[in-house]
């Protein structure tokens, strides 16, 4: 049985513009997303399903369709009440969410490992032993400014 959630509100105007504000005030997201979307949405959504199933998927394929607005970003303060109202573990959620990251971006390198276009290389200023995020990478459209080495993967 789920725990109650009365105390759980949808986010105020207040708090959505304050998001929207933070996360998309010159409409990089929305980019951003439309790119991460054209060129990896595939990778994604069977990623999403075979981890989470059917309807994570269905969700995901929504979410990265819709534009960066205010159902956009009440949605995304959903997946937080469904965490609460389902008693799940916090720890285990966001692990399992790295697990599906990780998968994700394994196979961007792998797809993007010949196109020079959209593959991300170090650019010849960046410090090689900082770690940067792979996903970031293509998802921000740093066409060949930064990203993380390659990851080294198990003989």
């Amino acid at each position: 049985m789920g725990a109650e959630t009365a105390q759980l509100q949808r986010l105020t105007d207040e708090q959505v513009n304050a998001r929207l504000s933070a996360y998309n005030s010159d409409g990089s997201l929305d980019r951003d997303i439309a790119l991460l979307r054209d060129k990896a949405g595939d990778l994604i959504e069977t990623h999403v399903r075979d981890q989470f199933g059917k309807e994570a998927a269905e969700h995901a394929s929504v979410h990265y369709s819709s534009r960066v607005d205010a159902g956009w970003i009440q949605n995304i303060a959903e997946y937080g009440r469904r965490i609460f109202q389902d008693q799940a573990s916090v720890p285990s959620y966001i692990a399992a969410r790295g697990r599906l990251k990780s998968a994700i971006v394994d196979d961007m390198f792998d797809r993007f490992a010949d196109d020079t276009d959209t593959r991300c290389v170090p650019a010849p200023d960046d410090d090689r032993d900082r770690h940067h995020s792979r996903a970031g990478c293509l998802a921000r459209g740093h066409r060949r400014r930064r990203c993380a080495r390659p990851r080294e993967r198990p003989v």
